[in-house]
C-alpha cells in the first residue's frame, strides 16, 4: 500500500465527513460530536509552542450551532462540563453562524486542546 494514496483517501475522507457532519448540523440546526483529525499534509503547532503529529490527534469534536436557541442556552454549561471532565481536554466549537463551519476552525479548535 502507498503512503500517498493512503493520505490521498484520508484528505478525501475527512473532507467528505466535514461535509456530512455539517449538512446535519445544519439540517437540524442543533449540536453534534464529530470524530476529528488533523490534515496530515499541514504542520500544526500545539498552544505550549511543540510541533505536533497530525497522525496521532484524533479526538470527539463537540460542534453546535448557536442559531439553535436551546444550543444557545446551554453553551457555556456545556462547555464547561466538557473541558472539566476532560481536564480542559475535550475539543468544544460553537459556531455563531453556519458559515463559521469550516475546516479550519475545526482544526483550530482541536490544536487548542493539545497540551502533551
Amino acid at each position: 500500500v502507498s503512503t500517498q494514496s493512503t493520505w490521498g483517501n484520508y484528505k478525501a475522507d475527512r473532507e467528505r465527513l466535514f461535509d456530512e457532519f455539517t449538512a446535519s448540523l445544519v439540517k437540524n440546526n442543533g449540536i453534534g460530536v464529530v470524530t476529528w483529525r488533523l490534515d496530515m499534509d499541514t504542520a500544526y503547532v500545539k498552544p505550549n509552542g511543540k510541533k505536533c503529529n497530525p497522525a496521532n490527534t484524533m479526538k470527539f469534536v463537540v460542534v453546535g450551532l448557536l442559531s439553535n436557541p436551546e444550543v444557545a442556552a446551554v453553551k457555556d454549561q456545556l462547555a464547561f462540563k466538557m473541558k472539566l471532565e476532560r481536564r480542559g481536554k475535550n475539543p468544544v466549537f460553537f459556531a455563531e453562524t453556519e458559515a463559521d463551519l469550516s475546516l479550519k476552525n475545526f482544526d483550530e479548535t482541536l490544536v487548542a486542546t493539545l497540551v502533551d
